[in-house]
């Protein structure tokens, strides 16, 4: 390998079976269509998708508290509760309305 070829921009591309495969930059205008078409899609490293699309504005930072070291100090009761779906509601049926006495 060369160095020219070391140096080069590459980018990670999953294929229609699975393969991610790394291209040179810039791709050519038949894998730019299969991208943007969805055939192929673009990944990390350890294989998460890319986004291609432009992030829309970061919601506003009014979050005081916010945890600056970076990790998640929820507690695990209340990780378990978010994560657990709520039980199906099961409909009843309608009481049946009382009878009223007949006076003889």
């Amino acid at each position: 390998m060369t160095e020219e070829q070391a140096e080069q921009e590459t980018v990670l591309v999953r294929g229609e079976g699975g393969v991610v495969w790394e291209m040179g930059l810039p791709l050519s205008p038949e894998i730019e269509k299969r991208l943007k078409s969805g055939q192929l899609q673009a990944v990390t490293a350890d294989g998460a998708p890319v986004s291609t699309e432009p992030d829309p504005d970061p919601p506003a930072d009014d979050d005081e508290d916010e945890d600056l070291d970076g990790e998640d100090d929820t507690p695990p009761e209340l990780k378990e509760f978010l994560e657990t779906p709520p039980d199906p509601v099961v409909p009843r049926k309608a009481a049946a309305p009382a009878k009223k006495a007949v006076a003889k």
